[in-house]
Order: structure tokens, then C-alpha cells, then sequence
């Protein structure tokens, strides 16, 4: 007998196949044949179901191996995932992120943002100093004044930072206190740098103190003291030790002629940017030495003939005289040469001036001049008058002439005398205008007191008088 399920041989009578444990129905028996083909049917049941049933192992299998294959998968891209997330977590905290970040912010010129990104590049590497020159101008363009000061004054001291990066940090900086007008921060800043290029090329803000033409100390001879400035500005002084200040009154326009005595001089220097410099005070001594007085050779007294009257000269030395008593200075007339005595009584006073416009002492002399001749100073005058009208260069005695515009009028100057020839009035003439002004043309006369004629005065190169006929 045969299982129906598992196929194997059963015995005859059993209830159960040992083999699968299937029950066994009990039926009649049938004809062979049809037992054969329940046979056969049976066994093809059998192989039917065995190959469902591998089948359905099968895709169990396959369904395993697919969830398997699946759950890998997806723990791989996990693990991709997480590895993707965890590297962009690194990326974003690296230097090349920060710095590409603050290039697309200072793009959008989000410069507060860019300053934030900066930030946490510099973090990276606190010595570079390009980096927080960048960082320092993302400060000031977001307006965050103090960490733009302080970052590049980091730069100024940083000793790892190269002189070119010192110069553009003290060039930002500058700049932007030139613009708020700050010149004392300017100041403060130039006063520590070390650098030449810094310091010469803003040399404009700083205020030094005033130089002095002459060293201080003792001087035998007036100091024209000159006060300069390094640069554009004011120079305000005081000549009495006090400190100056800024009024018109002490400003320093000329030099300073500092005369005999003791003076102490002190200056102070304002640049255009109103930054006051330090006080500077020299002290002068100054002990003039004195000309002598004048050495006159023609001593007081009365003469009786046309006299020069003459001094010793001294290149150094200049003279100025008076004629009418009162004491000169260099404001009367200037001895240029011999003077004649003039007639009657006269006192000539004569002062020396040196080269530092010291005066010396004053020489006096008194003269009484009387010529030998009965010729008036008015007759000469009178006949020179009437030498013109007899020559037609005037028709009247008042001085009319044809085309000229006025009057010809004839003064005395003075008596000369002229070797070998005699002793003359020296006439001037003189051209009056309607308004009674009177200037000399630059002709003289010379009329003789003893025989009243009358010559055209000229002079030689060494100044002698030459006389000239008609």
C-alpha cells in the first residue's frame, strides 16, 4: 500500500504512514487498473504538491535573501548618509568654507555677515595679518568701529606682521580719523610708528616745535631771528619768556630783530589741522658794539671863504647829518660826500649808524660863514633871472617860458669855490607848477662874487665842478 502524501510503501491495515504520519483512509478495493491510475494520480498529486511546495521554499528563499539584500542597503546608505552629513559638518567648519562664505557676503555687501565668516577663518590662524586686514575693513564697512580699530592696531603691533601690512594698517587707520576729523588720534598714532614711509608721507599732522634761525646764547651784534615750521601752519611767539598763545597780536609774519639786552623768546607751532605742537624758549644776549663818533675834519669856527666841510668815512659805518640844530638819526639826511658850509651860522650835527642799525655818538659843530663881497645872494639870483630872458628861455622875471607848464624859478643852494677859477653862488633852477609845487630840473648856475658872471655848472667824473659859457 502506498502513502498518498509522501508516496511511501505503507503496510497493509495501517491507519498512519509511519513515514509522514499521514492518515490513512481505508477503502475498497477497486479494479487494478483503477487502482493503478489512483496510482498514478496519486503520484501525481504527490509531485505536484512537492513542487508547489519547493516552490513556495523557494520564493520564501528568494523573499529572504531579498529583504536581506534590502535591509544592507539600506544601512549602507545610512552609512552614506551619515558619512555625507557628517562631512558637510566638517566642510562647513573648514577654513575654505569661511572664506568662500565671507567672498559671497561682502558679494551681497552683507559686510556684518562676511565680518562673522572672517572671524572664523582668523580663528584658524591668528597670525595672518592679510586676513585680519580683510576682517578690519568688514568691521568698518558694518560699522563696528572699535573692532576696526583695535584689528588693525593688532596689525601695527603684530611683530609677525611684515612693514608692508604695518603700512596699510596705518594708512586705513589714518584715513579714517582724517575723515572724522580725529587729527589728535592721527598724532597719537605717528607719534610710536617707526616707520619712515608712515611718518614722512603724513608728516602734515604733526606739530613740531618751532626752529630757530640762531642757536641760543650771547651775540655782539643785532640777531634777525627767523621762526620756521615743518609744514602748513601758524607760528605764534612772545619775547618775554611768557608761554605764547594763539592771538593775532603774537603771530610771527617777519623776522625778529632782536636788539641790545637780554631777550628770551618762546614760540609755539599750529598746523592747519588746529594740532598745537610743544613750547620751545631760547634765550639771547645781545651786546651791541658802539660806533664812534663821527671824525669831522672842519673844525667850529668862522671862515671867510667858500668851505667843504668833510668826515672820515667807514664802510661799516653809515652817517647821517642835521644842519638846523636838532640831534639826527637815520632818518635825516645822508652824508653822501663832502657839504658845503653854508653862509652865516649854521650847526651840523653828524651821527654814525653800524651795520645792526646801532647808533653812536653825535659830533657838533658850529660854523659862522662871511664871503669877502659886496655880491647879495639875491642880486646873483636876479641876474641869472635875467641871463635867461637875455638867452629867451624865459620872457618875463617871474619865470614864464613858451610850452612849458609853469614858471622857471632860480634858488641859492650855496657858495663853492673852484680851484684856479674862484668862489661862486651856486644857483638852482627850478621848475614851479600852477599849484605852486617846486622840483629841480637838474641845471645849475655858478655866478662869481667878485665879477658877477654868470657859468653853467657841470660835474667830472671824481664830482669837481666844471664850468660851462654861454
Amino acid at each position: 500500500m502506498i502513502c498518498p502524501k509522501c508516496g511511501e510503501a505503507i503496510e497493509d491495515g495501517a491507519v498512519y504512514c509511519e513515514h509522514c504520519g499521514e492518515e490513512i483512509h481505508i477503502v475498497p478495493d477497486f479494479d487494478i487498473d483503477i487502482d493503478f491510475a489512483a496510482q498514478v494520480l496519486a503520484r501525481e498529486m504527490i509531485e505536484s504538491e512537492q513542487r508547489i511546495a519547493q516552490e513556495q521554499a523557494e520564493r520564501i528563499a528568494f523573499r529572504k535573501r531579498k529583504i536581506k539584500f534590502a535591509l544592507f542597503g539600506a544601512v549602507a546608505l545610512g552609512i552614506l548618509l551619515l558619512g555625507s552629513l557628517l562631512g558637510y559638518s566638517i566642510y562647513t567648519k573648514s577654513y575654505s568654507y569661511q572664506i568662500k562664505q565671507a567672498n559671497v557676503a561682502i558679494q551681497n555687501e552683507d559686510y556684518k555677515e562676511a565680518a562673522v565668516y572672517l572671524e572664523k577663518a582668523y580663528a584658524f590662524d591668528e597670525t595672518d595679518m592679510d586676513l585680519l586686514l580683510d576682517l578690519a575693513e568688514s568691521y568698518l564697512r558694518s560699522e563696528q568701529i572699535e573692532r576696526f580699530v583695535a584689528s588693525l592696531e593688532k596689525v601695527i603691533l603684530e611683530s609677525k606682521a611684515t612693514e608692508a601690512q604695518q603700512v596699510k594698517a596705518y594708512t586705513k587707520l589714518i584715513s579714517y580719523y582724517d575723515s572724522k576729523k580725529e587729527y589728535e588720534a592721527i598724532v597719537k598714532l605717528l607719534d610710536g610708528c617707526s616707520i619712515s614711509q608712515i611718518s614722512i608721507e603724513y608728516q602734515r599732522y604733526i606739530a613740531l616745535a618751532p626752529e630757530f634761525s640762531y642757536p641760543e646764547g650771547e651775540y655782539e651784534s643785532m640777531v634777525p631771528l627767523k621762526l620756521s615750521s615743518n609744514t602748513t601752519g601758524k607760528i605764534y611767539y612772545t619775547v618775554d619768556g611768557s608761554i605764547p598763545k594763539e592771538q593775532e597780536d603774537m603771530l610771527y609774519t617777519a623776522p625778529l630783530f632782536l636788539e641790545a639786552g637780554e631777550h628770551v623768546v618762546s614760540a609755539i607751532f599750529v598746523n592747519e589741522y588746529g594740532i598745537v605742537s610743544d613750547v620751545v624758549s631760547k634765550e639771547y644776549i645781545v651786546e651791541l658794539a658802539v660806533p664812534g663818533a663821527p671824525e669831522v675834519y672842519v673844525s667850529s669856527g668862522t671862515y671867510n671863504s667858500p668851505t667843504m666841510i668833510e668826515i672820515l668815512e667807514f664802510d661799516d659805518i653809515t652817517v647821517y647829518y642835521t644842519v638846523d640844530g636838532t640831534f639826527p638819526s637815520n632818518q635825516s639826511t645822508l652824508y653822501k660826500g663832502p657839504i658845503p658850509m653854508p653862509l652865516g651860522n649854521s650847526v651840523f650835527r653828524f651821527v654814525g649808524y653800524n651795520e645792526d642799525g646801532v647808533a653812536g655818538e653825535v659830533t657838533e659843530r658850529e660854523y659862522s660863514l662871511v664871503l669877502d663881497t659886496n655880491l647879495t645872494v639875491d642880486s646873483a639870483c636876479y641876474d641869472v633871472i635875467k641871463k635867461m630872458m637875455d638867452i629867451g628861455k624865459i620872457s618875463d622875471t617871474i619865470g614864464t617860458a613858451v610850452g612849458v607848464d609853469g614858471w622857471y624859478k632860480y634858488q641859492f643852494q650855496y657858495p663853492i669855490r673852484i680851484e684856479g677859477q674862484g668862489d661862486f653862488y651856486v644857483i638852482a633852477e627850478v621848475l614851479q607848477d600852477i599849484s605852486g609845487n617846486r622840483e629841480k630840473t637838474g641845471t645849475y648856475y655858478g655866478v662869481n662874487i667878485d665879477d658877477r658872471n654868470i657859468y653853467k655848472l657841470s660835474k667830472d667824473e671824481s664830482g669837481n665842478y666844471l664850468l660851462e659859457g654861454f
